[in-house]
């Protein structure tokens, strides 16, 4: 491909932003969906811990992945800030 042809798929800086702004908004959706399951999940482990004595086994199990699922759910509400924060800088340069 000679420098001819390579210049006729340059994206406009423009063009690039705008996809980078719809990637962004992309996966801040994806991420609340994941919060609130994730959200869901601990509730369900609240709804569990009621009906399980917590001498059985299982609740130490549930008591793990409670605070594994809190930890996740921390996790995803800290990417939520960066991409909000990159969503922003990005919005202003359009």
């Amino acid at each position: 491909m000679n420098e001819n042809n390579y210049n006729e798929f340059r994206i406009s800086n423009l063009d690039y932003e705008s996809k980078k702004t719809d990637l962004l908004k992309q996966e801040l959706d994806v991420n609340l969906q994941l919060q609130v399951i994730v959200k869901k999940r601990i509730e369900l482990l609240k709804d569990s811990f009621l009906q399980i004595p917590n001498t059985a086994p299982e609740y130490a199990l549930l008591l793990t992945q409670q605070e594994q699922d809190m930890i996740e759910l921390d996790e995803l509400k800290y990417r939520e800030g960066l991409i909000t924060e990159l969503l922003s800088k990005y919005k202003s340069k359009l």
